[in-house]
């Protein structure tokens, strides 16, 4: 038997189960007989369906000699090459008229056992988050390259059968279904291509203008339309299939009818965004956990947690709604730092995301105390936020473990002996090893960086999250940002600046990483009143005609500017305070720097 031969045999199977039992419990692919028990783990098709009352439990190790091709594909980790996948589904899909956000990774599974993910799960452009990369429209991926895809398109005389099941509990159907005379037809999905005025990419689909840092990439034959997930917007009534992919309809397999998905095709029989389960779910589910309640809301986030009364010990759950996606900032769309009140205890932690729009963390407390928690974010459109809630811990200490000591001893050098606000202060970290005094060479990248710096007021009022300048490192492009991911070899020394709106003690804490464990290591700075000037002041007269730009903690504003080509333009910035770290504007094309002193407007001719 042909390869080709045995997909469609396959399918023309699972379509045939008996009709004593609901598809859900049927259409599954089962793992064959008499693989060896050691093999068994790794065995591809479906291990075991169970069931009870509300749900079917599917177990596979996500692998299949059946492939639906490109439309499987997900992302891996290769730490981790046996896997185990458990899937429930609703036996009792119940619709929710609004709509469910999607999971951010698997949103349902094919009946050979294989994880249906989401289109966003995968890479994304230069890693930010915010334009994902189409898994079926990456370069190299053909779709019709699979014997089995290549079968169910090209059977396009009678209704598809099933292929998989979403989280929801609806049926996923191969590209064809019934019209009202029961004649299969083609599905058409209703996602378009959106317009890119301009072919520059600095929107969203819903609109959301972007920051210059979270453009993507201008239209191009190397980044053509539609080799993004946001490329893509849904426009009613285009297509056959709503904003889910899926329509209510009458199937062979339930002919009461039933909402369903199909595998969205274009005219040429080709699959097309959003292939098989669009960006939300007709069905309800529960993508994150019930009874969770809201401890605040700062800045657009919502903390939400399983209690308002943490203990120390307890396994709380903490869920995080953005109302927006969140760009990734140091391979994290969400840096959480919780830090005790006496300022003794530093924890750097990150939720996971469990929907575009939502993290999830599990964490539990050693000590009881009052903690502030420190939420670090940047909101597609917006620039870096920070959120800070509070909570009061009770209980008795665990046991601690021993200490881990360090392995590095950092020596804080800067640049005035004397700190005074209102000015940019260089926080200079020499680095030698513990045991030998020599310079370290041998520190790893850690979330994108030689290092992170974190500072807080001894009022907890005031929070800085900075990292290494970048021109301090070895081999370093002079241009990007100073956020830049860590390239060159090893430093021994970790700079950045800082600027004090407040006098009062600081604690600092410097985190690094070497031989895989990551050191956290604290310092405390004292910061001298040093009152700013009246007004910003300029060395030079400002045109009349200049154009302002206004530099805070914020960003510039505005973020973006339009000048005519060939036209001359004088740019005005002015820096508010030292609160930030943007003491520099690079335009490297153009081969011009200028400083930024604070309380100061700079001119660019």
């Amino acid at each position: 038997m042909t390869q080709r031969t045995a997909a469609a045999c396959a399918i023309a199977i699972t379509a045939a189960f008996a009709q004593t039992l609901p598809p859900v419990e049927q259409v599954w692919v089962k793992t064959p007989a008499g693989i060896a028990k050691a093999a068994q783990s790794v065995a591809p098709e479906v291990h075991s369906v169970r069931t009870d009352s509300d749900f079917v439990y599917i177990t596979s190790a996500g692998l299949s000699l059946l492939s639906f091709g490109a439309l499987q594909t997900g992302p891996t980790d290769e730490s981790k090459p046996i896997r185990r996948f458990d899937f429930r589904i609703p036996r009792k899909p119940v619709p929710n008229p609004s709509g469910s956000p999607a999971p951010s990774t698997i949103t349902g599974v094919f009946i050979t056992g294989m994880p249906i993910w989401n289109p966003t799960s995968g890479p994304s452009y230069h890693d930010g988050g915010i334009w994902h990369v189409d898994p079926v429209a990456m370069p190299g991926h053909t779709s019709g390259t699979s014997p089995l895809l290549t079968t169910l398109l090209a059977r396009n005389t009678e209704h598809s059968p099933i292929i998989g099941y979403a989280l929801d509990g609806f049926p996923v159907y191969g590209p064809y279904g019934w019209n009202a005379t029961r004649q299969a037809i083609p599905l058409r999905s209703g996602y378009q291509l959106r317009r890119h005025p301009g072919n520059a990419r600095r929107t969203l689909p819903d609109s959301t203008a972007l920051t210059p840092a979270q453009d993507g990439p201008a239209v191009s034959p190397e980044f053509p339309g539609g080799i993004f997930v946001e490329d893509y917007e849904y426009v009613p009534h285009s297509g056959d299939l709503d904003r889910h992919n899926g329509r209510f309809a009458i199937t062979p397999e339930y002919p009461d009818g039933t909402y369903a998905y199909f595998l969205a095709t274009n005219s040429t029989a080709t699959p097309t965004y959003p292939y098989l389960i669009g960006p939300t779910l007709a069905g309800q589910l529960n993508t994150v956990p019930q009874h969770l309640t809201e401890i605040g809301r700062d800045t657009g986030l919502s903390f939400n947690a399983s209690t308002t009364t943490p203990k120390v010990n307890d396994e709380l759950t903490w869920l995080f709604n953005t109302g927006t996606s969140l760009e990734k900032v140091h391979e994290k769309p969400l840096h959480l730092l919780v830090i005790s009140a006496d300022l003794a205890r530093l924890d750097h932690v990150h939720p996971e995301p469990r929907t575009a729009t939502s993290l999830l963390l599990k964490y539990r407390f050693t000590k009881p105390g009052k903690y502030w928690i420190y939420a670090d974010f940047t909101p597609a459109g917006a620039p870096q936020t920070i959120a800070r809630f509070q909570l009061d811990v009770a209980g008795d200490p665990v046991e601690p473990a021993a200490p881990e000591t360090s392995t590095v001893r950092a020596t804080l050098v800067t640049s005035e002996p004397t700190l005074r606000t209102s000015r940019d202060i260089t926080l200079k970290f020499n680095l030698t090893d513990e045991k030998t005094g020599a310079p370290v060479e041998d520190l790893q990248p850690y979330l994108g960086a030689w290092g992170h710096i974190l500072l807080i007021s001894q009022d907890a009022n005031h929070f800085l999250h900075a990292h290494p300048k970048e021109d301090q490192q070895p081999g370093a492009d002079p241009w990007k940002h100073s956020h830049a991911a860590a390239i060159g070899p090893s430093p021994s020394t970790i700079e950045t600046t800082a600027g004090f709106r407040r006098p009062g003690m600081y604690r600092v804490w410097l985190q690094i990483q070497r031989a895989g464990k990551v050191e956290t290591l604290p310092f405390v700075l004292n910061v001298e009143d040093a009152p700013p000037p009246a007004s910003p002041t300029s060395a030079q007269p400002v045109p009349a005609d200049a154009i302002r730009v206004e530099v805070s903690k914020t960003g510039y504003t505005p973020a973006r500017l339009t000048i005519g080509k060939g036209k001359a333009a004088t740019l005005a910035f002015t820096r508010k305070d030292a609160e930030n770290c943007r003491g520099k504007i690079v335009f490297p094309t153009l081969n011009i720097q200028r400083d930024l002193p604070p309380g100061q407007t700079t001119l660019v001719h």
